[in-house]
């Protein structure tokens, strides 16, 4: 059973003068949400996530991905639709 001194939330940091700072070694950090939502706000700020390497959103219901503003998809090669144009090849070849 879950006590007084054991209530969630469990971890609050509040740091109202400046910014929570978190850095990790080479095995990485990870986030894991069992059941919920997993929210990131920056009410009067930005969001970056920069990776060295790749990036992938998953969905396993729907996507929304919206601006008051321009929004800009920057590649090399932008595929849109590409999996159901791979399958619809590899299905009547």
């Amino acid at each position: 059973s879950t006590s007084g001194a054991d209530a969630i939330p469990r971890y609050t940091i509040v740091n109202p003068a400046g910014p929570y700072s978190l850095t990790c070694g080479t095995t990485g950090y990870n986030a894991n949400v069992v059941t919920g939502m997993y929210n990131v706000n920056a009410v009067a700020g930005a969001v970056v996530i920069n990776a060295g390497l790749a990036a992938t959103i998953k969905c396993g219901l729907g996507m929304v991905l919206s601006a008051k503003g321009i929004v800009l998809i920057d590649g090399k090669s932008i595929f849109l639709n590409w999996l159901d144009t791979l399958r619809a090849v590899c299905y009547t070849t």
